[in-house]
């Protein structure tokens, strides 16, 4: 659409040129259309921000939280599984005190390792939440205020809203309380 209104754009100023009975007519079109088209980018940029930011949030963020939850998920099999053969050796009254150190010492690691993961998981659930809720909020509040500003032709409000997102992706809190790590 932008490239439409690019080329009637220059079209409107050649004939501008040529024409001097329609030139302040084809000038101001032109002049207009070119505003439209400079807005349009401006849109543009601002709706590639806010995809930019759910495609972290989505792709990058949630997905992680996936993989250290499924790695909870296999330690805790593993914990199982060597805690299992811990109590088969206890049970058993000619298994070796090696053997069952051994297994004892593979359990307690396998318990620290999925201990561990589940504290990461605790933690990764609590900021993916809290992420979750302060990149949508600010995100769409930039987007609808670029949304308005475009369809009311407010320049100067469209370009601040492009340059907010640009800038700092939305970082600023506007009242929204700090993370927990941050406290």
């Amino acid at each position: 659409m932008n490239e439409s209104q690019r080329g009637l754009a220059e079209a409107l100023y050649q004939v501008s040129l040529k024409e001097n009975t329609i030139k302040s007519e084809c000038i101001s079109n032109s002049e207009s259309l070119r505003s439209v088209v400079h807005n349009g980018q401006l849109l543009e940029r601002a709706l590639t921000f806010f995809l930019s930011s759910l495609q972290t949030l989505c792709e990058k963020t949630m997905e992680d939280t996936f993989v250290t939850i499924r790695n909870h998920d296999q330690a805790r099999l593993e914990y199982d599984v060597q805690r299992h053969e811990l109590i088969g050796l206890q049970m058993q009254p000619n298994a070796s005190a090696s053997a069952k150190a051994s297994a004892d010492e593979k359990c307690k690691k396998n318990c620290e390792k999925y201990e561990r993961l589940k504290e990461d998981v605790k933690v990764k659930l609590k900021l993916l939440e809290e992420n979750r809720v302060k990149v949508m909020h600010k995100q769409l509040t930039l987007f609808h205020n670029a949304l308005s500003a475009y369809f009311s032709g407010n320049a100067k409000v469209l370009q601040s809203a492009v340059d907010q997102f640009s800038s700092n992706g939305g970082a600023e809190s506007d009242g929204v309380a700090p993370s927990f790590l941050e406290q």
